[in-house]
């Protein structure tokens, strides 16, 4: 006995407005005789079917918002490159120039804790 095929639904939003725009397209088209007017538990294709441009637009929108994102994440990169080593070699300069007093690197905006961690207290076993 052959086994039923699989009917996949895409989990990418992108692919999932895809099809559903294939899927109104050939409502639309079947008219009165679709079988989709069969739904009844929820809202009709004609209801939902034209909120499927929307859906695609604001899709097309992220997509180029996370391509933006990923340019600004390259360009902060860059600079993340430069100013971490550069802020580090400063402190430990400071450090060196004001070993004697450390709270004066706070004058350069580092933040200066004076107080020794603590370490946790674990309670003896009974």
């Amino acid at each position: 006995m052959p086994r039923k095929p699989r009917i996949v639904i895409p989990e990418n939003p992108a692919d999932l407005f895809a099809l559903d725009e294939l899927i109104y397209a050939q409502h639309q088209k079947l008219g009165a005789k679709s079988p989709l007017n069969a739904l009844e538990e929820l809202p009709s294709w004609d209801e939902v079917g034209p909120k499927v441009a929307v859906a695609q637009t604001l899709q097309a929108q992220i997509d180029q918002l996370e391509k933006d994102l990923k340019n600004l994440y390259g360009q902060r990169q860059l600079l993340l490159d430069v100013f971490v080593p550069q802020t580090r070699s400063s402190r430990d300069l400071l450090t060196g120039v004001y070993s004697q007093n450390l709270r004066r690197l706070g004058e350069f905006g580092f933040e200066v804790i004076e107080e020794a961690e603590k370490k946790a207290v674990v309670p003896p076993a009974k």
